[in-house]
């Protein structure tokens, strides 16, 4: 969401705040904060929370680093968060104290433009949602999702992020597929395993749009057979190859192949992965080539874990 000069802020409960997560509790104060402090509710799903618990906290990042944090005063929050150069981009995360919430929309921009320049003390909503926001290339996209979404949903997602009424075709590692033709979905494909990813054609480039609740990576092992797997990528946040497969015991000459072409290596000797893929990226998938003879269980770890 881009500011001019003045955005969403914590004036008050900067200091004491117990952080969320892992964000930290000390946001950069360096530069300016917002002059005029904003108080806002937030909804999670177009439902307003009417009551906020201790557990709470509203973050404003810029480029991933903490500029703002607040926990709730009443049903409210007053969060100011600071900048160096205005038209910054600021970001905003919500902490329940279970899950957190990452995709924001306000839902009265007019009236944010109003609040910093003029009117102190309205009320701005903003609203988050659990979601998944995906760039499909025309063509094949290796494709997986961190979210409890059904096959249904992401052929529902598909069709209306196309520009037109155009050629879609999701295809398993076991051939199976459904595809679209512009007015129904037919194929062989009538499974899911989010434990997989799946191949994406469409012959236009689209923004496909999820939104539900994420899945508890702990919750849904994957399966590392011998030979190659499809797998997943569960997480929301771009992670290290050295931390997503913390806890799992690689082979040497293990493999994990990105779409393009990129891979890392595992090395018994030196007990790492090596190669040009550093990080996995939500949304992705991946090719893992086990040299291992039997079945292993994948659990992914995140840097928050």
């Amino acid at each position: 969401m881009k500011r001019r000069i003045l955005c969403l802020m914590a004036s008050l409960l900067l200091c004491g705040v117990v952080s969320a997560q892992n964000w930290g509790d000390n946001p950069d104060s360096h530069a300016q904060p917002s002059n005029t402090p904003i108080v806002a509710t937030v909804q999670i799903n177009g439902n307003t929370v009417a009551t906020l618990t201790s557990d709470y906290r509203l973050g404003a990042f810029i480029d991933g680093n903490l500029w703002g944090i607040a926990a709730p005063h009443d049903d409210k929050f007053w969060i100011q968060v600071f900048y160096e150069t205005a038209g910054e981009e600021i970001s905003f995360k919500l902490y329940d104290g279970q899950n957190e919430y990452t995709t924001c929309t306000v839902v009265d921009p007019t009236t944010m433009t109003a609040v910093t320049t003029s009117e102190a003390g309205a009320v701005v909503t903003l609203n988050f949602t659990n979601g998944q926001t995906v760039e499909l290339a025309a063509g094949y996209n290796w494709w997986s999702t961190n979210l409890n979404v059904t096959l249904d949903e992401l052929k529902a997602a598909l069709v209306a992020a196309m520009p037109s009424t155009n050629y879609i075709r999701i295809t398993a590692q076991n051939g199976t597929y459904t595809t679209y033709n512009g007015t129904t979905w037919r194929g062989t494909l009538n499974g899911w395993d989010i434990t997989k990813f799946y191949i994406i054609q469409t012959n236009e480039s689209c923004e496909m749009t999820l939104a539900a609740q994420p899945i508890n990576p702990a919750e849904h092992p994957i399966t590392i057979a011998p030979n190659y797997n499809w797998i997943a990528f569960p997480l929301s946040e771009p992670t290290a190859i050295s931390t997503a497969f913390t806890g799992y015991t690689a082979t040497n000459n293990d493999r994990v192949t990105a779409q393009d072409g990129k891979y890392a290596t595992y090395n018994d000797n030196t007990h790492s992965w090596r190669g040009q893929l550093t990080t996995l990226q939500p949304g992705k998938g991946y090719i893992f080539s086990s040299q291992a003879t039997g079945n292993k269980t994948l659990i992914f770890q995140s840097s928050a874990d």
